[in-house]
């Protein structure tokens, strides 16, 4: 089942307003950039938000953090905003895998794991590469208790079930790895170093912190 940790390790975390509303654009292909170059990132049925205005994620997001008493200033600049992760599919499923299946699928994805348990997405399927990939921005700002965005080794597992059983149901059989994670959860620790202790007292953020989730296969594209 191959949802599994990115090809790079880590998935990206963004603190400032500007950064975020950047990214943003670009995931929906609206920088200025790309529509003077003709640049086609995504399509209009292939994008959505989960909580949150899609056309203004980064002050829907700050509208949130004001709402639980987490203020935002680019004097503290240890402040998570959002995070990125995504999802990808193997090449090879493309003859099987049209882009309406992959947003429904990253859909559903974003529904079960970030917005079910409270927090603002931001989601877009691309199509500008050979594999198709959805990208998701996260809130780090849980819209009903104000806490952050957090996961652990369960989580991942969880997610890996997940996307392995949607892409089976559609045969896409090449997108699919079950052997990253060790299925004995039971034997497994879900505890922070004592470096990361002290990372996370700083507001800095460890490697497990930043883990991004996608699924690369054995041959694994770039996104």
């Amino acid at each position: 089942i191959r949802d599994v940790l990115g090809s790079r390790g880590l998935g990206d975390v963004y603190k400032r307003q500007g950064q975020l509303k950047s990214v943003a654009l670009y995931m929906l292909g609206k920088k200025p950039e790309q529509v003077r170059n003709g640049t086609k990132k995504t399509s209009p049925e292939l994008y959505t938000a989960l909580g949150c205005n899609k056309d203004n994620f980064a002050n829907s997001i700050l509208v949130t953090r004001k709402l639980n008493g987490k203020t935002y200033s680019r004097l503290k600049p240890n402040t998570i905003l959002a995070h990125k992760l995504s999802i990808s599919f193997h090449p090879d499923d493309n003859d099987k895998l049209t882009y309406e299946t992959a947003f429904r699928i990253a859909k559903e994805f974003a529904e079960n794991f970030f917005y079910s348990k409270g927090f603002e997405v931001l989601m877009a399927v691309h199509t500008d590469r050979e594999h198709i990939h959805a990208h998701f921005l996260v809130s780090n700002c849980n819209m009903e208790t104000g806490k952050s965005f957090r996961r652990n080794q369960r989580d991942l597992y969880e997610m890996s079930e997940f996307f392995g059983e949607q892409c089976l149901q559609h045969g896409l059989v090449n997108s699919v790895r079950d052997n990253f994670y060790n299925h004995d959860l039971g034997r497994q620790q879900d505890k922070l170093t004592f470096a990361e202790q002290q990372m996370r007292k700083r507001g800095a953020e460890s490697f497990k912190d930043c883990l991004l989730y996608t699924s690369p296969s054995p041959r694994d594209p770039k996104t």
